[in-house]
C-alpha cells in the first residue's frame, strides 16, 4: 500500500463531489475549479469564462453589489473578512432560481493553507428542499401565530362584552329577592339561589378568561423588586378568606428580583387561594425559596386535601378542574394563569409533592437583575 494518495486521485475525488467547489488566492482569483463548478457556471450562463480559471471571485460578487445584488454584497463583505483573518469561515445561504424552479444554495468561505501560501476554498452547495422546507414552515407558523392573535382578540372581546349582561342579571337577581322574596315558595326561592349561583361562576368564569387573555398581549415590564412586595399584595386582597379560615401564613426570607410585581402578586394570589380553598383543617400555608445555580427556586407549601395522581399531570391545563363546583367553587384557569406569568418572567412551574395534608407548588426566576 502507497504511503501516501497522489494529488489526482484526490482531485478526481473533489471532482466526483455534487458540490461546487473553488479555491481563490488571497487577492480572490481562482486558481482551482471542480467539474461540478465549471458545470453548473456553463448550465446557467452557457460560458464558463465568468467564473473560470484566472477569473477574480471577488470582482464578480463587486459587480453583483453594484447591479443592486444584496447577496453579492453580503458575499463581499463575508469572503473579504475571512481573507483579512476577521473570522474563521463564512456561509451565507441565498436564492439562484432556473427558468424552470425556485433554487436557493449555501455558500460558504473559509481558510486554507497550500505550500504555505494562504489559498480560500469556495463551496455552493444545493439546499433547495430544505430552504423550502423552512419556508413553507415559515409560513406555516405565521398563520398560527395570527391565528391565535385573532383567537385571543375573540375571547378577550367576548369575555369582556359578556359581563355587562352577566352583571345585569345579577342585579335583577337581587332585585327580585328583594321586591319578591316573600311571595316566593320554597320551590321557586331554590331556583332563584341555583340562577344566583350558576350566575356567579359565570362571572368568575369570565373575570379569569379576561385575565387570562390579556397575558397573551400585555406590555410585559419587569423591574428589581423585593419578592415580598408580591407576597404582601396577594395576602392583602386575600385578607377576608385568610381571616375566614384562621390560615397561618409562614413567609421565608425572599430576594429581590427583576419581576413584574403585579403578576407575580397574581401568581402568589392564585396560590394561596388554592392552599385556602382546598384545606383540610385550619390551613397551614409555607412560602420558601432557595438559589440553584442561576435561577431562584421558590416553593408555596400547604397542608391541604392534596392532588389525585390521575391529575397531575393536567392541573396546569386551561379549564381542568379536580372537583364539582358543588363541592368546591373555582373556574381551573388559576393554575394555568400561574403557569403562563412564570413562563412570561423565563422561568417554569410543577408540582413537586402532592399527597393528603402535604401539596407543594415550585416555581423558578432569573436571579439576574
Amino acid at each position: 500500500m502507497k504511503d501516501s494518495i497522489d494529488e489526482d486521485f484526490l482531485l478526481s475525488i473533489l471532482d466526483a463531489q455534487i458540490q461546487q467547489i473553488a479555491v481563490i488566492d488571497a487577492q480572490g482569483e481562482i486558481v482551482w475549479i471542480n467539474q461540478s463548478w465549471r458545470s453548473f457556471s456553463y448550465e446557467n450562463s452557457g460560458r464558463t469564462d465568468k467564473t473560470d480559471l484566472g477569473t477574480n471571485y471577488i470582482e464578480v460578487c463587486k459587480q453583483a453589489a453594484k447591479s443592486g445584488d444584496q447577496y453579492g454584497r453580503d458575499a463581499l463583505v463575508g469572503i473579504n473578512a475571512v481573507i483579512n483573518g476577521e473570522m474563521p469561515s463564512f456561509t451565507l445561504e441565498y436564492p439562484c432560481n432556473s427558468p424552470d424552479e425556485p433554487r436557493w444554495f449555501s455558500m460558504q468561505c473559509c481558510h486554507h493553507m497550500s505550500n504555505r501560501r494562504p489559498n480560500f476554498v469556495i463551496t455552493h452547495q444545493l439546499i433547495t428542499e430544505r430552504k423550502l422546507a423552512e419556508i413553507r414552515l415559515q409560513a406555516q407558523f405565521e398563520l398560527l401565530v395570527q391565528t391565535n392573535i385573532t383567537l385571543e382578540q375573540y375571547s378577550r372581546a367576548a369575555a369582556h362584552d359578556l359581563q355587562s349582561p352577566v352583571r345585569n342579571i345579577m342585579t335583577l337577581i337581587g332585585m327580585m329577592r328583594e321586591d319578591c322574596g316573600q311571595i316566593l315558595d320554597a320551590t321557586a326561592a331554590d331556583y332563584v339561589s341555583r340562577i344566583e349561583d350558576q350566575t356567579a361562576r359565570l362571572q368568575s368564569l369570565l373575570t379569569n378568561m379576561l385575565a387570562y387573555s390579556k397575558l397573551e398581549v400585555v406590555d410585559f415590564q419587569k423591574e428589581c423588586k423585593p419578592l415580598s412586595e408580591a407576597v404582601d399584595l396577594a395576602v392583602s386582597d386575600l385578607e377576608i378568606e385568610i381571616e375566614a379560615t384562621g390560615a397561618i401564613l409562614s413567609v421565608g426570607d425572599l430576594p429581590v428580583l427583576s419581576i413584574n410585581v403585579g403578576f407575580i402578586s397574581q401568581l402568589f394570589q392564585n396560590l394561596i387561594s388554592n392552599a385556602v380553598k382546598y384545606r383540610d383543617g385550619q390551613p397551614n400555608i409555607e412560602i420558601g425559596c432557595r438559589q440553584n445555580g442561576e435561577d431562584w427556586e421558590i416553593w408555596v407549601s400547604d397542608d391541604g386535601i392534596g392532588i389525585e395522581d390521575e391529575y397531575v399531570d393536567r392541573i396546569f391545563d386551561p379549564m381542568t378542574r379536580l372537583h364539582s363546583h358543588f363541592d368546591i367553587p373555582g373556574t381551573g384557569l388559576g393554575l394555568s394563569i400561574c403557569k403562563r406569568i412564570v413562563e412570561m418572567h423565563g422561568g417554569t412551574i410543577w408540582l413537586e409533592e402532592s399527597k393528603r395534608n402535604r401539596t407543594e407548588f415550585r416555581f423558578t426566576l432569573s436571579a439576574e437583575m
